[in-house]
């Protein structure tokens, strides 16, 4: 079967050495709709449908209507870009040949990123939902951004093996948004045996795909490196949106490891990138927007954060939905930002908002579910409650312990809070194999001077003060302890 590119490079031997009659062009273009509904037929579409609702019967029927209609409307713009950009080559003679191959490799990169959809999909697991509906949201805006990567250049490689590892590359990004993170690894190796025919946007893009499967692992230092490698060469190849992608990566590191000055100052730099490519209204430029603001809140500036991620919600409720994954994870946010100003009304209403979705939509064991329930237990730790809040950051670890892993960071943080909540209930015994534990994860994650190191190590020194008997303390151990 004649792949997408294939067909570009013997239509354009065709205008080339003989020319084409435009009704033989337009029967050519006419071919676009055949390429999509190979990979969404309707056997597809049924097949998927019932995958996706055997996972959650009694919760999926909406999310399952939202991701098949995404997946529709995916495929109803591709066929019209294909066609609209092959007429313009062979019935209007409009854009050079060049530029109709860098076009048509564009659309080829997201039709490699469908297939990778359609095929998580026939996978699913629940706490995926969300995921795919990311992935399709993001598809849809860089198929409509085609055209401005052409004109950048930066689909510029020739031949099989370059069609091979873009495919690749684009399937590992869509692993990647789908929290598939093996899956991704793997698309990436490949794409690599294709060195030689990868262009240097292909490259560039290859790199920050491992970049994040890096940072996933996490091993930051090998992230930051690959980060600064994209950069580079984005820079010198004068791709601005290839700059402000790699910009993200670092700054995702930059957030994860504590450095906030430089994750804000990469950060703006992203947004002042996408606002003048894409827009102010681009999906893009407001996750921008929303980690500008997600930076201020870890900084404690609760002003500065509010102003971005009310920014960021109006965006998103326009170009997502209210009821978007991404739209529900701003109101969990937001909640938190007036925990921490104490106007508790007004944040327990945005973390409901964020709940109505979320336990409707993506089910209680759904890592997004999670978040709001240890951010629901910062709000009743701070009003007083502590057996509510306790009972939020016991139902959050499981789900960290399943997603991230026993000893990740991001585990640390439900073992430190649900450890200083025993604490403050007058139970340094309770709280004992929590704290150890996070200590143990920020030390090696972290290091020794790390905030997040230290908050352990004083919790550790309070359990170890309180007058009772610890081994980890350096003290015998009382029988009755555990």
């Amino acid at each position: 079967m004649m792949t997408n590119n294939a067909r570009v490079l013997a239509l354009g031997l065709c205008v080339a050495l003989a020319g084409c009659a435009g009704r033989r062009a337009a029967d050519k273009c006419a071919d676009a709709e055949l390429d999509v509904e190979r990979t969404w037929t309707r056997e597809a579409r049924l097949s998927v449908e019932s995958r996706l609702l055997s996972v959650d019967a009694t919760r999926g029927r909406a999310r399952v209507e939202k991701i098949v209609t995404g997946m529709d409307n995916v495929a109803r713009d591709w066929a019209m870009m294909q066609r609209q950009v092959c007429n313009d080559r062979f019935l209007r003679r409009e854009t050079s040949r060049r530029q109709y191959l860098q076009m048509s490799q564009c659309l080829s990169a997201h039709l490699a990123q469908q297939r990778t959809i359609v095929l998580v999909m026939a996978s699913a697991q629940a706490e995926r939902f969300d995921k795919l509906e990311e992935s399709l949201s993001s598809v849809h805006e860089e198929l409509r951004n085609c055209q401005r990567a052409a004109i950048y250049g930066q689909y510029d490689g020739a031949g099989l093996a370059a069609d091979d590892a873009r495919d690749d590359v684009s399937a590992a990004k869509v692993y990647l948004a789908s929290g598939a993170v093996e899956a991704a690894d793997a698309a990436l190796q490949r794409s690599e045996g294709a060195g030689a025919g990868r262009s240097i946007g292909l490259r560039i893009d290859a790199w920050i795909a491992e970049g994040r499967v890096l940072a996933a692992k996490p091993e930051y230092a090998q992230a930051r490196a690959v980060a600064e490698r994209a950069l580079a060469q984005a820079r010198a190849a004068g791709y601005s949106l290839a700059v402000a992608d790699a910009l993200e990566l670092r700054a995702e590191v930059s957030a994860e490891t504590g450095d906030l000055n430089a994750a804000l100052a990469d950060y703006e730099e992203v947004e002042r990138v996408r606002a003048r490519e894409l827009g102010e209204g681009a999906a893009a430029t407001a996750r921008a927007v929303h980690a500008i603001g997600a930076v201020y809140y870890q900084m404690g500036r609760d002003d500065d954060a509010l102003r971005y991620y009310l920014r960021a919600l109006v965006v998103q409720e326009a170009a997502l939905s209210a009821s978007h994954p991404t739209t529900a994870n701003t109101y969990d946010t937001i909640g938190s930002i007036y925990t921490a100003k104490r106007r508790f009304d007004e944040a327990l209403a945005y973390h409901n908002k964020a709940l109505a979705y979320q336990e409707r939509y993506l089910g209680p064991e759904h890592v997004a579910t999670g978040n709001t329930y240890f951010h629901l237990g910062d709000l009743y730790r701070d009003q007083g409650d502590l057996d509510a809040a306790l009972g939020y950051y016991l139902r959050t670890l499981p789900i960290d312990q399943r997603v991230w892993g026993v000893d990740h960071p991001r585990t640390s943080s439900a073992l430190q809070a649900i450890g200083e909540v025993h604490l403050r209930r007058g139970a340094p015994e309770q709280a004992l194999p929590y704290i150890q534990k996070a200590l143990e994860i920020r030390r090696r994650v972290f290091g020794a001077d790390a905030a997040e190191t230290r908050a352990s190590a004083e919790a550790m020194a309070r359990i170890c003060a309180s007058g009772r008997a610890f081994a980890s303390c350096g003290q015998p151990k009382r029988e009755e302890s555990r």
